[in-house]
């Protein structure tokens, strides 16, 4: 190949140098005739190329949604206008004016949660109780006005205890009816007769597959069936915990006797993933506002 463009070049060369001296439109015919060799170059360095079959790469999303959130399977709330020494299942006795368990709430699943607890409040007394906006109010109100007080108190940043142990991932619905905590009573949620709603941010639980194994990127993607989450760890430093009691004051120069009944609250629980921007009220373990 490359001697015969060496012969060829020479070859032009040698006509131009002569049809110059005959007619200048022989050196216009030359030129074309070496572009068009050019050309049939090219096109034929086209029709060499090959181009193999499309493959087709199926990308699969390696993913796993476990949905698990527990939430207390009974209350304990009473009203304590006279503040009676009552005695509670801790072995402490209580004279508040409202006397209630404290609530836990504990975040399973493997994605951050967003809870939110719905307490509809209801007076059986077709409407004789006054749920007011403040203690002085209640505390200060006519001794013939029935008044209270009531909030819903969330639980600091300091953790949940249960006899003295923190919470973990085996911990009972049950035993989440009765924990310890610390109160942020200066974020506490006034409550009024309706519903009213308090909303936590809880993050996700740790979870391994078959507690030991890893994910692995395989050619065969029914591999990846194997793999079983497990349950090892809630999240760290009481991220996926939290806690709630009851509060407030009553009326004490009110005739509560007067009354046949006291009032229902009704408990709703509701969650979903996180956002993202969700911040939690300083203050608190994981409260967000409203």
């Amino acid at each position: 190949m490359f001697r015969i463009l060496i012969i060829r070049s020479i070859w032009v060369m040698f006509s131009i140098s002569i049809v110059s001296l005959i007619a200048p439109t022989g050196i216009s015919q030359v030129m074309a005739n070496e572009e068009n060799i050019i050309a049939e170059v090219e096109e034929n360095s086209e029709e060499n190329v090959e181009v193999s079959e499309s493959a087709i790469v199926p990308v699969e999303i390696y993913k796993y949604d476990i949905s698990s959130v527990l939430v207390p399977t009974s209350y304990a709330l009473a009203l304590n206008p006279y503040e009676l020494p009552i005695k509670t299942n801790d072995g402490n006795v209580s004279t508040s004016q409202i006397i209630s368990h404290n609530y836990g709430i504990v975040n399973r699943s493997t994605r951050d949660k967003l809870i939110t607890i719905t307490l509809s409040i209801e007076d059986m007394n077709a409407g004789k109780i006054i749920f007011v906006d403040s203690s002085e109010e209640a505390l200060k109100a006519d001794e013939d006005i029935y008044a209270i007080y009531l909030t819903v108190v969330p639980s600091d940043s300091t953790g949940i205890k249960i006899n003295g142990a923190n919470i973990g991932k085996d911990t009972s619905a049950e035993a989440l009816a009765s924990v310890a905590m610390n109160k942020a009573e200066e974020k506490a949620v006034v409550l009024k007769e309706g519903e009213n709603c308090i909303s936590f941010k809880l993050a996700r639980a740790i979870y391994e597959f078959g507690g030991n194994k890893e994910i692995e990127l395989h050619l065969d993607k029914s591999k990846t069936e194997e793999y079983e989450p497990q349950l090892v760890d809630l999240a760290a430093d009481n991220g996926g915990v939290t806690a709630f009691t009851f509060d407030g004051v009553m009326n004490p120069n009110a005739d509560w006797g007067k009354l046949s009944k006291g009032v229902n609250v009704s408990v709703t629980y509701s969650y979903k993933n996180v956002v993202g921007d969700e911040t939690i009220v300083n203050g608190t373990g994981a409260m967000i506002a409203n």
